[in-house]
């Protein structure tokens, strides 16, 4: 397959002089029938693009210098002509040779290394010369110059570029070449940073040593005298060298660009890889040719944007005459083409042709005359609120932004705004008695929380893509959303939470993120309760405490940063003073602590809570002052609920940050809920047992409503009874002198077995072939018999189906029940006593 690529990519080179069939219009002089296709009207759309003639070829964006080197696509798949190129970022790939401009860094020409190809019509030699010479065909007889490096260049080539192809050369060479004159390469009598000159024939040859026993030598058939570079100081580089430095980079950075905005996917075929490099490629020619016909500037990634969106647009209206396209799809495409959708004009009531309901499967056929306010999308009464249940949806969005917090889950004070306010009735909705529905719960942000707070952030771990992803070394999941939390220290109960999401634009919702302000958030259902709050060295200041005390009247301990300008510097000074050694520092209703645990280590402490500076007699030798012991019992409250999440947790590995977020509110929910039903009812109970209890209650409701489905499956029915605790009502057994017989439960349709005999436990009709006594699924004494007889009933039912040609003999006694399977499909057959 890849001989067939290298035809097609030789001849679109070599064939095709220049890109005029792309931009140009001139060769339409040579067909008098050709017409000029109306773009414009084909596409039926208007962009940035449409208002300008572009006309370009591979020699209109190729300025003097032009590169010629290779790239290397990576790719680690299986390919014949796969290289390795150890100084290369990716190593294994398909290597590209491209001839590049050097200040534009147009594409011209490009060339897929395929390896010796077999003898026959797209066999082509791949030694430097014949490449470079395939590679030039573009800018032949333009008078530029070729910059190459030691692999492509040679003096014969250099000397036919010139002559036959009107170009200079100028690049590195091998020592291996033998046309190089011996002296030119002896550098063990020659001093570092000295060059020489060798003069022939439209040919200049450069030798220079820039290290000891390291010689650099270079050939130009563009300067026809060998200067020194006098901008190179001490270093004395010859003007070649230099003149090679600057444009030897064009298909480096082409590579680079490549790499910033990449169509490419992982792959394992090779020419996807080829192809996404075109692709690449193809952007970043478009962008210089778009740049050099407008004179425009913009941003890369703007460009491509709108490139893309106008390449698209035709296809995306194309797309919107599809009348069975999903409404969300249908908007979001007239947003991007920024068309207006006609209004539908509303169904005639007396018209006989009414419309399906949108959301009701085919098979319900409902007609109807309601439509949708917003939409206009036919709905029935079942889906029928004010507006259909999609634009619903799309509601929640504002309904989240307008409600500034949770309040209206704990506090039930707002009813008293309305005097219709009725209480919703939870133990008649749910028809249930549980383990909480005895005990009235009344919690609020500030009931749970006790004379102790701490303030700390959280990482919930996570590595997908998002903005506002955090790195935090010393958290065990390093990467993650930070939520910075305020947590009682005692009872770990959640009382305020904030997610971390980076500067946020100029709005409503902007907030600043300083320590400061986050912390005056953070304490607001606490602010004047006299309480205690507890923060690590981010978080604390000095103005901060002071704050705290006299507006919202709360105490600090916490730990200060050593580069706070209020800290007096006898507090830093470490070095004469000794080990477990002490300072207090006294304010206005501040305390100041300097305490040293180890030499050269110094730990800084405020606290607007102590008044005197003691002691704690209990630390022993380490002589640890009150401030710190009060600071170390208090300020473990946001690790212990982080630890309590990862205990038993609800969370799923996924790559959408606003699940992440979901998770973590549910861990913690979870948590907040024992809190408060452990304050309320005095009762002890383990977190494991209570989290069961509690999803049960939470489904309970539901579980009950689905019992009245009558489709529902046996088993599935008996699992839910059990789990509810519900005795199916025993049904009244039919009068046999009906001629409305039931059908079988466990034969299949198609046998329209009719029945008089009913289980004797679960009322269902069954047949003589299920007829054990007792139904299949049920038993007599015990589940699990009655489990494998059902599995027994089910084998032989699907062999009687599917492998007609096996025969079962059953024989059924008073106590025995002996089912025979053929040894060549069980080995062994099963026996069961009762």
């Amino acid at each position: 397959m890849y001989d067939i690529l290298t035809q097609n990519i030789n001849s679109w080179v070599e064939e095709s002089e220049d890109l005029d069939f792309l931009y140009d219009t001139d060769d339409s002089a040579d067909d008098p029938d050709f017409v000029q296709p109306d773009i414009q009207e084909q596409c039926e759309t208007e962009s940035d693009f449409s208002d300008t003639e572009f006309i370009a070829n591979k020699t209109l964006n190729t300025r003097e210098n032009a590169t010629i080197d290779e790239m290397l696509e990576g790719f680690r798949g299986r390919c014949n002509f796969r290289q390795y190129i150890p100084n290369k970022p990716n190593k294994y790939g398909i290597k590209i040779q491209a001839l590049v401009d050097s200040k534009t860094f147009y594409t011209c020409n490009m060339e897929v290394y395929v390896g010796t190809q077999p003898d026959g019509p797209f066999k082509c030699e791949n030694n430097p010369s014949s490449v470079v010479k395939r590679l030039i065909s573009p800018i032949s007889k333009t008078g530029r110059n070729v910059t190459m490096d030691n692999w492509y260049n040679s003096i014969p080539l250099a000397t036919e570029l010139l002559k036959t192809h009107e170009l200079t050369v100028v690049g590195t060479l091998r020592k291996n070449k033998r046309e190089i004159p011996t002296c030119f390469l002896d550098t063990k009598k020659r001093t570092v940073n000295s060059t020489i000159f060798g003069y022939g024939k439209d040919i200049l040859l450069t030798a220079y040593v820039p290290k000891k026993i390291k010689n650099v030598l270079m050939i130009s058939t563009m300067h026809e005298h060998g200067t020194i570079d006098s901008e190179s100081g001490d270093q004395k580089k010859p003007e070649v060298i230099t003149y090679y430095n600057s444009t030897k980079g064009g298909v480096d950075v082409v590579d680079e660009l490549k790499g910033e905005y990449s169509v490419a996917r992982i792959s394992c075929r090779w020419p996807l890889t080829i192809f996404f490099a075109l692709m690449n490629i193809a952007g970043i020619n478009s962008q210089i040719i778009f740049r050099d016909n407008t004179n425009q500037t913009i941003s890369r990634r703007l460009y491509l944007k709108t490139l893309g969106k106008e390449l698209t647009k035709h296809f995306m209206i194309q797309r919107l005459q599809n009348k069975k396209l999903s409404i969300p799809l249908r908007q979001t495409i007239m947003k991007l083409t920024d068309q207006v959708e006609k209004p539908t004009v509303a169904p005639n009531p007396e018209s006989s042709d009414r419309p399906k309901c949108r959301f009701c499967p085919k098979r319900k056929n409902r007609k109807t005359m309601v439509r949708c306010e917003m939409c206009n999308v036919p709905i029935c009464k079942e889906h029928t609120v004010a507006t259909c249940t999609s634009c619903v949806t799309q509601n929640i969005n504002s309904w989240v932004e307008e409600s500034e917090d949770l309040d209206f889950l704990y506090d039930t004070d707002d009813s008293a705004d309305d005097p219709d306010f009725v209480q919703p009735d939870i133990q008649e909705q749910c028809e249930t008695e549980s383990d909480f529905s005895d005990t009235e719960f009344i919690a609020n942000k500030t009931l749970n929380t006790r004379e102790n707070a701490t303030i700390d952030e959280m990482l919930e771990g996570f590595r997908g893509r998002c903005n506002f992803r955090q790195y935090i070394p010393n958290k065990p999941n390093k990467y993650g959303i930070k939520i910075q939390a305020l947590v009682d220290s005692k009872t770990f109960y959640t009382c305020n939470m904030e997610v971390y999401v980076g500067t946020q634009p100029d709005g409503p919702f902007k907030c600043e993120n300083n320590p400061s302000s986050v912390v005056k958030r953070l304490i607001s259902p606490i602010s004047k309760t006299g309480r205690n709050v507890t923060m690590d060295n981010w978080y604390n200041s000095i103005p901060l405490a002071t704050e705290l005390l006299k507006t919202h009247e709360l105490t600090v301990v916490g730990t200060l940063r050593k580069n706070k300008r209020e800290i007096p510097t006898c507090f830093l000074d470490t070095k004469k003073r000794t080990v477990n050694s002490t300072i207090f520092g006294y304010g206005k209703d501040i305390l100041l602590t300097a305490y040293v645990p180890k030499k050269i280590k110094n730990v800084l402490m405020i606290s607007t809570m102590h008044e005197h500076g003691t002691i704690d007699s209990e630390s022993g030798d380490q002589k640890k002052p009150e401030v710190i012991t009060y600071y170390n019992s208090t300020k473990g409250g946001v690790d212990v609920v982080d630890e309590l999440k990862g205990e038993y947790s609800v969370a799923r590995i996924s790559c959408r940050w606003p699940l992440t977020i979901f998770f973590a509110l549910m861990n913690i929910a979870g948590i907040n809920s024992q809190i408060i039903f452990r304050d309320n009812t005095n009762q002890t109970i383990s977190r494991r047992l209570y989290l069961k209890t509690l999803g049960k209650e939470l489904t309970k409701h539901f579980m009950i409503q689905r019992l009245q489905n009558k489709k529902l499956s046996i088993p599935l029915r008996q699992t839910i009874m059990k789990l509810t605790d519900q005795v199916e009502k025993p049904t009244v057994a039919p009068n046999p002198e009906s001629s409305d017989r039931p059908k079988c439960r466990f034969c299949p349709k198609r046998k329209n077995r009719k029945t008089m005999v009913r289980c004797e436990m679960c009322n269902v009709p069954i047949c003589k072939e299920h007829t054990v006594a007792t139904c299949t699924s049920c038993g007599k004494n015990n589940e699990i018999e009655s489990d494998i007889r059902f599995l027994i009933l089910q084998i032989r039912g699907y062999l009687q189906h599917k492998m007609k040609h096996y025969e079962f003999f059953v024989m059924l006694n008073n106590k025995k029940c002996i089912p025979y399977i053929p040894n060549n499909v069980y080995h062994k057959p099963f026996i069961f006593k009762d």
